[in-house]
């Protein structure tokens, strides 16, 4: 892996779309530029629009994201959570972006601000392939198609997509709803850039590869799996071996948005449901140097927004000055 030559920006920005006709993968168009008004919609805008106004987006207003059972509607489903780390993701993918931009490092036709839109519509769609109780859920399926009794149902498959369907992941599952079971169903899904579908994917691998077998961890059934050869061959994303990539550099933005919200608004929504007291909360957000601007309010609730949006702030430029520290390693 050593010798591959580096990924490049001009590549992993690829607005290039894909549709699948009689089980051929082919691209298609880019209709950023049939809209008839330049500037009105880009590309990434429009894989936005296509992901919030899909089923499977809303869906996510049903499905828990941590706190179970609440009482009231102040605590995150995976709806909210979505939208709150993809506001998340772009602000750290802008600032790359402009930090390529200061530093020649991106020639490109993009502005910086479309790396931010990229990680955003990557965030958007992160948990949209998760069943119902999250991992639980994961865990519910995986069961049931193990089980003895069910085993007829599998007889059609071969050892590879019994494997998948036995490993149930909800990575895997996300894939498969924007590229095959969304708007154009069985023909390209939501037909997505190859840069949105290259940022999303955390574990680009089938579900028979070596990695795989010991986590569990993968991103690419073997239903999707031609598809996403074409995706990561427009991408230009770096072969680890059969069937296994390295990543594209935009997703570990989106895991870090996804990552930040989840160790700091759960903790919030704790506070807000009785089972975290505020001294603990405050105390985990005390060394934070801003912190003094806030010893005057009173209210807890307000107390614990602010205390949020400085720990986010922060971490959103430390993600992005180390994502720039590492760049050169990330795209090796």
């Amino acid at each position: 892996m050593s010798l591959a030559r580096p990924m490049n920006w001009q590549q992993l920005l690829s607005t290039q779309r894909f549709k699948v006709i009689a089980g051929e993968v082919k691209p298609t168009r880019t209709p950023a530029t049939e809209e008839g008004s330049p500037g009105l919609r880009t590309d990434f805008h429009i894989d936005h629009d296509r992901v919030v106004f899909s089923s499977a987006f809303r869906r996510l207003g049903r499905k828990t994201q941590v706190h179970p059972l609440a009482q009231h509607d102040h605590t995150h489903n995976r709806l909210t959570h979505s939208v709150e780390v993809a506001s998340v993701g772009r602000s750290p993918g802008n600032r790359v972006g402009v930090m390529l931009n200061d530093a020649a490092t991106c020639q490109l036709s993009y502005t910086p601000y479309d790396i931010g839109a990229v990680v955003q519509v990557a965030c958007l769609a992160h948990d949209i392939g998760n069943p119902p109780f999250g991992h639980t859920g994961e865990d519910a399926l995986r069961d049931w198609f193990r089980a003895e009794h069910n085993q007829h149902l599998l007889s059609a498959l071969s050892p590879a997509e019994r494997r998948d369907v036995q490993t149930y992941e909800g990575n895997a599952h996300g894939l498969r709803m924007v590229s095959t079971l969304e708007m154009y169903t069985g023909e390209g899904g939501m037909r997505l850039t190859s840069a949105a579908i290259g940022a999303l994917i955390k574990y680009p691998r089938t579900s028979d590869t070596p990695a795989a077998g010991l986590r569990d961890k993968f991103n690419i059934y073997q239903a999707e799996r031609a598809y996403f050869e074409q995706v990561a061959q427009t991408l230009g994303l770096i072969s680890k071996g059969a069937r296994e990539w390295c990543r594209h550099p935009l997703s570990y933005l989106m895991e870090a948005a996804d990552d930040i919200c989840y160790a700091i608004l759960d903790l919030e929504d704790a506070v807000e449901i009785g089972i975290l007291d505020f001294k603990e909360f405050e105390r985990l957000f005390a060394g934070f140097a801003e912190y003094e601007r806030i010893w005057e309010i009173h209210d807890i609730r307000q107390k614990c927004a602010m205390l949020r949006g400085i720990a986010i702030g922060r971490c959103v430029t430390e993600v992005a000055q180390r994502f720039m520290l590492h760049h050169d390693s990330l795209l090796a």
